[in-house]
This record gives C-alpha cells, sequence and structure tokens, in this order.
C-alpha cells in the first residue's frame, strides 16, 4: 500500500499536514513481534505541481475530442481510442523501444496540458481540416459531455 502524505516548506522549515497519521501509518509497518527490528522504507520528496483543471479536462473531451471522433466517425463511447490515438499523433511515444507507451495527459500540468490541446487542435486543423473552436469561443453548457473520461 502507498500513501501519500504532502507538507510545505516555508522559509526553510518544513511543516508536515496530517504528522499524526504518517507517523500512526510508519509505526504499523514494524514487526509486532519484534519492534526493535529495523525496518527499511524509502521516502520520496516531490514539488507538487498543479495537474490540469477540471475545465481543461471538460473542454478537451467534451470539444477537442467529441469533434475529432465525430469527424473520423467514432461512436461516442469510442472516445478513449481517439484520445489514445491523439496522444500518440501529438505527443508520441515515450519509454523502452521495445515497448514504448503513450504519453500520460493525467500527470500534465495545467500549462503542459494547454500545449498539449493546443497542439491537438493545430493537428486537427492540418490533418482533418476541422477547426477546433478555442475555450473561450464556445461556452461550457456548449460541450459534449456525454461520454466523458
Amino acid at each position: 500500500m502507498k500513501l501519500i502524505f504532502y507538507g510545505e516548506l516555508k522559509s526553510g522549515e518544513f511543516k508536515m499536514n496530517d504528522r499524526d497519521k504518517f507517523l500512526k501509518y510508519i509505526a504499523r509497518m514494524a514487526d509486532p513481534k519484534d519492534n526493535s527490528k529495523p525496518i527499511k522504507i524509502r521516502m520520496t520528496v516531490e514539488k507538487v505541481r498543479k495537474t490540469r483543471t477540471t475545465p481543461q479536462n471538460s473542454y478537451y473531451w467534451g470539444v477537442v475530442v467529441a469533434m475529432i471522433a465525430d469527424e473520423i466517425g467514432y461512436n461516442p463511447w469510442e472516445r478513449k481510442e481517439v484520445h489514445a490515438e491523439l496522444k500518440r499523433a501529438v505527443r508520441g511515444m515515450v519509454g523502452d523501444q521495445r515497448l514504448p507507451v503513450p504519453v500520460s495527459t493525467s500527470t500534465m500540468t495545467t500549462t503542459e496540458f494547454n500545449e498539449y490541446v493546443e497542439d491537438c487542435r493545430r493537428w486537427a486543423s492540418l490533418n482533418l481540416n476541422i477547426n477546433i473552436p478555442s475555450p473561450n469561443e464556445i461556452e461550457p453548457a456548449d460541450y459534449d459531455t456525454q461520454f466523458m473520461h
């Protein structure tokens, strides 16, 4: 089981959120028969990044993916496949050449996701000759959210 704990670094001082919960979790890892026996653990510290927002995700699935899927003849429930192909077409594959995998959009920052969406719009314009409206050209109420993921 993997739990994630958060904290804040300010003026060189670290303050952990839910410190008591963290200590209880660590204590449960000890050997109940011999809690003096050392247990090796691994801790990873990373800066928290703001990932894509719900409005960004809604626009991507309800406008960008929906319009591309409609244009190339996919059914609304097949939009995951369109999303997978868009990732390959726009961002390519990463990892070992023997088993490359598509780039994940769920871990992109808001800026990275904006760039990705703009690249998808550009790709659709160049390859499918469709003009996908920008987020400020369409109202959220007009997004096709029926089959969003």
